[in-house]
């Protein structure tokens, strides 16, 4: 029993001197130590041995806890490497873009009409939509009862003219023989000449009447100008149709196109041969298209300047005209400064920042968010191209705190 309580007593001490040493080293609190230190009498000898073992494992690993060897006291700065924080840089850097605008459109074949006719009339007969043709082929014909009888007369009056002025020149032929031989005067025969002047001119003009009449008569069938298909229809048979009134409209081809307009900062920046991205939203495709014509001028001062978009015939062959579509129009942007998406701390606050480095500390800049690119953000603030920024251990770090770059 004697030699059981001197154990104790010894093992007591000297666990008394490890709490001690806990203690100097800064790992075990003052107060948790006052209260093992309490109590430490009231242990068995068996659990004062376990006690024992496992500080003594423990204060071999605080044997440095001094700075090293005995005697020797820790240098400051490489007491301040041990605690700085460790973190990586990235460079601060422009960027440049290719942001998209789009313009809505609606695809058009690109041979198309809208034909009318240049007389009135009566309709009396169209083709209907979706119908196919060829060319020459008569699309729609007007009934005008004042034109055939017109024509007629003008082909009548035509005739007789031709006939006087032919018979005018065998007389004149007849005259000219007779002053030769002398027996027609001078004055006879600048006579005949006269009357065929006359009548050469009354043939040129009844000339000119028959044709237009026969023009006019023509004009009371359209005639397909391409091959194609009847896209539209305006006015149903029977109806009468104003002179220059559109009848129905044609497509021809296959070929599709895009008429967009775009402001003038815009306008200037396309060229004829440039290509776009065409989307069709309610395919959920895109389809390549190329640019084949830039206005020159607007409509009027302060109006957009239309260009026209044509999409490949590989592409045109699957879609229609008249399908919704949007044209993407790049526009380049550069952005001066822009900097990793994790080198920004608390985006979504008020107050946004990153962390520049300045020589071995790292200063907090504040900071405003702007686009997105990739894994890079464009930001505004005290940031010049080529500084660098932490991107990585930024989460705890304080503005002035001394850190270690890591490669």
């Amino acid at each position: 029993m004697e030699i059981s309580t001197r154990v104790s007593n010894a093992i007591n001490n000297v666990y008394t001197a490890y709490i001690r040493v806990y203690i100097a080293c800064d790992v075990l609190p003052l107060s948790v130590a006052v209260t093992v230190h309490k109590f430490m009498p009231r242990v068995s000898p068996q659990r004062a041995l376990v006690a024992f073992a496992c500080s003594a494992v423990s204060l071999a690993g605080l044997a440095g806890c001094g700075a090293g060897e005995p005697g020797t006291t820790p240098v400051p700065s490489e007491q301040a490497a041990a605690t700085a924080s460790r973190v990586r840089v990235a460079p601060v850097g422009g960027i440049e873009s290719l942001a998209q605008l789009s313009f809505p459109a609606v695809t058009r074949s690109a041979q198309r009409g809208a034909l009318t006719f240049q007389v009135p009339g009566n309709l009396a007969f169209r083709l209907e939509i979706g119908d196919n043709f060829a060319p020459g082929d008569t699309l729609s014909r007007l009934d005008n009862p004042s034109l055939q009888p017109a024509a007629a007369a003008a082909r009548q009056q035509l005739a007789q003219a031709r006939s006087q002025r032919e018979q005018a020149a065998r007389d004149l032929a007849r005259v000219r023989q007779l002053r030769e031989g002398g027996a027609a005067t001078q004055e006879e025969l600048e006579r005949v000449e006269s009357s065929l002047m006359t009548l050469q001119a009354a043939e040129a003009s009844a000339q000119a009447q028959a044709n237009q009449a026969r023009r006019l008569l023509a004009e009371t069938r359209i005639k397909a100008p391409f091959a194609g298909t009847i896209a539209q229809v305006f006015v149903e048979p029977g109806e009468y149709v104003q002179p220059g009134k559109p009848v129905l409209s044609a497509a021809g081809g296959v070929a599709l196109e895009l008429e967009i307009a775009l402001p003038e900062a815009l306008a200037l920046q396309r060229q004829v041969g440039e290509r776009l991205t065409v989307l069709l939203p309610f395919l959920g495709r895109s389809v390549d298209g190329r640019v084949v014509e830039v206005a020159r001028a607007a409509p009027d001062a302060g109006r957009l300047f239309p260009l026209v978009v044509a999409l490949q015939q590989a592409d045109a062959l699957t879609l229609r005209a008249g399908m919704t579509a949007e044209v993407q129009v790049p526009l380049p942007t550069t952005a001066e400064r822009a900097v990793p998406l994790r080198a920004v701390v608390d985006p979504g606050s008020g107050e946004p920042r990153v962390f520049r480095l300045d020589g071995d500390k790292v200063r907090a800049v504040r900071v405003e968010v702007g686009d997105i690119i990739g894994e890079r953000v464009v930001v505004v603030g005290d940031l010049a191209p080529g500084d660098m920024v932490v991107v990585s251990g930024v989460a705890k770090l304080i503005d002035g705190e001394t850190v270690t770059v890591l490669p």
